[in-house]
């Protein structure tokens, strides 16, 4: 089985969410990352030796090392070293998944509640 994109060698990019033929596109080189990206959506972190995401690199320290030990967030590409996470906003949904506060929290929140009342109702 392939999915339609694999079929049609088109993928969603990460950063602006334009499907897009895979030649216009880079995937993040991190195992298991899956991730794909327009040049334009994320310049800064093309390199021509390997690329990596940003959701492998910390928005504090901009460091890629240890990147295993990141929040990420689910909306977008933010992601922060646990050590470096002190002074960040950001809702723990599951492990070391997030939303991050670029987004709204607190709708996020009410949401989820109103989910968990109809669940239990």
């Amino acid at each position: 089985f392939l999915c339609s994109n694999c079929q049609d060698s088109t993928q969603k990019c990460h950063s602006c969410n334009i499907v897009d033929n895979e030649d216009l596109l880079q995937q993040c080189e991190v195992l298991n990352c899956k991730k794909f990206y327009h040049k334009d959506c994320h310049s800064d972190s093309m390199s021509e030796k390997q690329f990596i995401c940003s959701l492998h690199k910390c928005t504090v320290c901009k460091s890629t090392d240890n990147f295993h030990t990141m929040y990420q967030c689910i909306k977008c590409t933010y992601a922060v070293h646990h050590g470096c996470a002190a002074q960040e906003r950001f809702l723990v949904v599951k492990g070391p998944k997030v939303i991050c506060g670029k987004h709204d929290i607190k709708s996020y929140v009410n949401k989820m509640l109103e989910e968990f009342k109809v669940d239990n109702a």
